[in-house]
């Protein structure tokens, strides 16, 4: 087949589609304009895929005139939210919008309403990720902080904000990279473990270079971390948002990826090798309220080092290039 003759493909979104008539539309860039196409679920190539995955996102397609104007065929899917057929049952045209317009927990639409990319082989993120409305922090964070004062008389809290961004990792993602959110609520937040590491690892360096040996030695040291044989006596918890927390995509691009996975040592790091830009979530320009709690009163001194902590020694993954602190 000559160039001339070659098909032109199309790209574009599913914009919507009706269940029990089995056909939707299709919103593509036509030239300069945006224009909506129609479709009819034989028309594309793998018709058990779409049954499947109805909320699919990007698709490639043919165009053909018919009586009614403008058809698509030879659909083929790029991008695909993986969800259980039978949740799909469940879902009508409007709660798709309800979906595509962030009204759903956070840790939900990422990770169990998420985008599988046959291109790439990879999940990928919605690229409307970063419009997220978190809009029920405020409840979340008032009610959390309500019930610890009940639990605990001399809580003791402060505010800080990110100075730039913060990344906190979790175990487990389908992603290449993960982000810290609220198993329950969905929300970011900082999990008391990493503040109390962080807090703890200051002062062993202010305060006694670096030498853990000699902090275990300290009675007031001990006296708020605890040691092998004594708990602390200072709680620390978890830190939760009290402004609406903003996502954003942020990357980095390892070089000489072939150079560094050469078992052999055959292979030298040239500017030839192929990048592999990978994206990763954060969160910027929010602000957190943090929580300490004791057996006995905690003085001035202690709160003071918790603060310059997180502000000196930052928190999380990336601090050595900027992330993680707080103003």
């Amino acid at each position: 087949m000559n160039q001339q003759n070659k098909p032109k493909f199309h790209f574009g979104e599913i914009k919507s589609y009706k269940f029990k008539k089995r056909f939707g539309f299709i919103t593509y860039k036509n030239g300069k304009k945006q224009e909506d196409i129609f479709f009819h679920i034989s028309n594309l190539l793998d018709e058990k895929i779409y049954v499947e995955n109805l909320l699919t996102k990007k698709v490639k397609f043919l165009k053909k005139k018919v009586k009614k104007g403008d058809e698509a065929y030879n659909i083929e899917v790029i991008e695909k939210l993986n969800i259980p057929n039978d949740t799909l049952k469940l879902l009508d045209s409007n709660l798709l919008k309800e979906i595509e317009i962030n009204k759903f927990n956070f840790n939900l639409k990422l990770n169990k309403f998420a985008i599988y990319n046959n291109d790439l082989t990879k999940f990928v993120f919605d690229k409307n990720i970063e419009k997220f409305d978190f809009s029920n922090y405020k409840e979340i964070s008032d009610n959390y902080r309500d019930k610890l004062k009940e639990l605990y008389p001399n809580l003791k809290t402060f505010k800080l904000k990110t100075s730039y961004r913060l990344l906190i990792g979790s175990e487990e993602s389908i992603y290449e990279t993960s982000i810290r959110l609220h198993h329950i609520y969905g929300i970011p937040y900082i999990p008391a473990s990493a503040i109390k590491g962080i807090v703890r690892s200051y002062i062993i360096s202010e305060k006694f270079g670096n030498k853990e040996e000699d902090a275990l030695k300290d009675d007031e040291f001990v006296k708020v971390f605890g040691s092998q044989e004594s708990e602390g006596k200072v709680t620390f918890f978890d830190a939760f948002p009290t402004s609406k927390p903003t996502i954003k995509v942020d990357i980095m691009n390892p070089h000489y990826g072939d150079y560094y996975s050469d078992k052999k040592n055959k292979v030298a790091p040239t500017d030839t090798m192929k990048l592999n830009p990978i994206n990763f979530l954060t969160v910027e320009n929010t602000t957190f309220e943090f929580f300490i709690a004791s057996r006995d009163d905690i003085d001035k001194q202690c709160i003071s080092l918790f603060e310059k902590a997180l502000k000196n020694h930052g928190i999380g993954g990336k601090t050595a290039v900027g992330y993680g602190y707080f103003d």
